[in-house]
């Protein structure tokens, strides 16, 4: 097996989550239990297999009413949770298990929502999902496990077309945009997994484009300074349309407030999006009024865009046929598509994923229905037998370059050796968090460039370009602190 990527491995959406890894307790109000029940399975696939990087958190929600919002609707809620998942800590370690559910009573509640503004609670549900650290380690462990099995894997390598023959998809060329050279990759079969460009990827293999395979939103996570919570706070904030789909409708979107080291995480803020992936970012005016609707709720701990250290942005997959004027509706399943099937172009198969959490689950039911293209017999069980063993390499002792984040020279140079960074923007922003940094400067570039350049033989010259455009990276990545000029 072949994986090519046209950047940097997991440089889009896969690297813009709210980290969390989540058993779908909000399942429960659409009686989705089947989809519950995957969550659950593959969140103790991730709690088994990466403890270093996937960690329990304490969610908690404010409970309101008797009704549906009140504290007897949430303890029946989270009565069903813990039997639904009562295999949830199968084969886990000690450390990393998720305790039972609770209700907080309301003076519980003040302890946990602190200085939040939330009026009318008359208590709490508290529960247990996983955290996911950095979702850009994790994928790093998974490259490094597929190596491993044997999977050829470039990044930079961009395919510019699919080569057909006799209408069969055959292969992909590809052309690696590190060196220009230009190679014939020959496959029995290929497998569309590009997100958001899966349609033009199906397009170069014959496909009409009746309908979107991808129908995009936009999500917005912002990072910000360290709000004082030591578990996931759900704060909620009051909607302009319908969730159309639920069994019940709260008249509210619930965002959540995480603590992840030395910041907070807030999100996940959903819009429908109408224009092209490739140019894709978060806008000003977006930042501020995400602001706007949470501050009342923070209170005394009110955020301004200073306080906004980063935007997490990124695009997912929203059901068809939704009203865009009302609320974003996500697509609730994985999709995956076989084109011989429905188009008549044998050899290729596109797959639309919807979360991390089932990210692995989703992989499995494609590789098995190419098995069976492939009339090979050895499918994968769904339920996985083993554990998969994803280390994080991270060094978080050596020396740092900058007082206020924990990589070093040395993780730089491991990146470039060992985890395929082939540009120091990838090392800096995903192998990384230096990117987060206050104090990342030139001479700091410079010196983790340095330490890059002994494994890529990068001249003082080629340092310095790479130094140059990864500062032009990072003030994209920066650019919705820009206010749009006026008419």
């Amino acid at each position: 097996m072949t994986l090519i990527e046209r950047g940097d491995f997991g440089e889009a959406t896969s690297g813009n989550s709210l980290h969390t890894v989540h058993g779908g307790l909000r399942y429960l109000q659409h009686l989705d239990l089947r989809r519950m029940r995957e969550s659950i399975r593959e969140r103790r696939f991730w709690l088994q297999s990466a403890p270093g990087l996937i960690s329990p958190m304490p969610f908690v929600l404010p409970t309101f009413g008797h009704g549906l919002r009140g504290p007897e609707a949430l303890q029946i809620a989270l009565a069903l949770n813990d039997v639904i998942s009562a295999d949830r800590n199968r084969g886990v370690d000690v450390g990393a298990r998720l305790p039972r559910g609770r209700r907080l009573s309301r003076g519980g509640t003040q302890e946990q929502l602190g200085p939040l503004q939330v009026s009318g609670y008359n208590g709490a549900a508290l529960w247990y999902d996983g955290f996911n650290r950095s979702p850009e380690r994790l994928l790093v462990a998974l490259l490094e496990s597929a190596s491993e099995a044997g999977a050829k894997l470039a990044n930079y390598c961009v395919a510019e077309e699919l080569l057909r023959e006799d209408g069969r998809v055959v292969g992909a060329l590809g052309r690696d945009l590190i060196d220009g050279d230009v190679t014939r990759l020959r496959a029995r079969y290929v497998l569309n997994a590009t997100g958001p460009w899966v349609d033009s990827v199906a397009l170069m293999g014959g496909r009409q484009a009746r309908s979107a395979l991808f129908r995009p939103s936009k999500g917005l996570n912002l990072v910000v300074r360290r709000l004082p919570f030591e578990a996931a706070i759900g704060v909620s904030v009051p909607r302009k349309g319908r969730e159309t789909d639920a069994l019940l409708d709260k008249g509210s979107v619930t965002y959540f407030i995480m603590p992840w080291g030395e910041y907070s995480l807030i999100g996940t803020k959903h819009m429908h999006f109408r224009g092209s992936a490739d140019a894709l970012r978060a806008e000003h005016q977006e930042v501020v009024e995400f602001l706007a609707e949470i501050n009342p709720i923070l209170g005394p701990l009110r955020l301004s865009v200073q306080d906004v250290v980063a935007v997490k942005c990124g695009l997912l997959p929203e059901e068809a046929g939704v009203n865009s004027d009302g609320d974003v509706v996500l697509q609730k399943h994985a999709r995956i598509i076989d084109h011989e099937h429905d188009d008549g172009i044998a050899g290729l198969m596109s797959m639309v994923g919807v979360k991390w959490t089932t990210a692995r689950l989703v992989a499995q039911q494609a590789v098995n229905q190419l098995f069976v293209k492939l009339q090979r017999r050895d499918l994968v069980r769904l339920e996985p037998l083993t554990q998969c063993n994803l280390n994080d390499h991270a060094t978080i002792n050596q020396d740092r370059l900058v007082p206020d984040c924990a990589a070093s020279e040395a993780e730089f140079g491991r990146a470039a050796r060992g985890e395929m960074a082939m540009r120091l923007s990838d090392a800096v922003m995903r192998r990384t968090n230096l990117w987060l940094s206050r104090q990342l400067d030139r001479m700091t570039l410079r010196r983790a460039a340095l330490a890059m350049a002994a494994v890529h033989g990068w001249s003082n010259a080629a340092c310095e370009a790479e130094v140059e455009s990864t500062q032009a990276a990072l003030e994209q990545r920066q650019s919705w602190r820009v206010t749009a000029p006026g008419p």
